[in-house]
């Protein structure tokens, strides 16, 4: 969760990209700066299930879908709220 954190903190996904991290370097803009902060900030493939308020952004963490049963986020859009549910095969 402090990861995430810290990427609205530098309002940048990558800071590292692309000394650190490969990716194609960029010629006039940077397509992965924060221009402007979301309601709703979501990360998948995580071990479990966190949500938590910071600085007014909402930030889940989705956890893995390949995990049996399949986990899937429902997010409520007006209250910011969300919830897992498990899907049986």
């Amino acid at each position: 969760m402090q990861l995430i954190k810290y990427t609205i903190d530098f309002s940048h996904l990558a800071v590292h990209a692309p000394d650190g991290l490969l990716c194609a370097p960029f010629d006039n803009k940077d397509p992965l700066v924060i221009s402007s902060y979301p309601h709703c900030y979501v990360t998948g493939n995580m071990d479990e299930f966190k949500q938590e308020n910071y600085n007014g952004i909402q930030i889940i963490q989705a956890p893995k879908f390949t995990d049996s049963p399949h986990n899937v986020v429902l997010l409520n859009r007006r209250e910011l709220t969300s919830r897992v549910i498990k899907l049986q095969s």
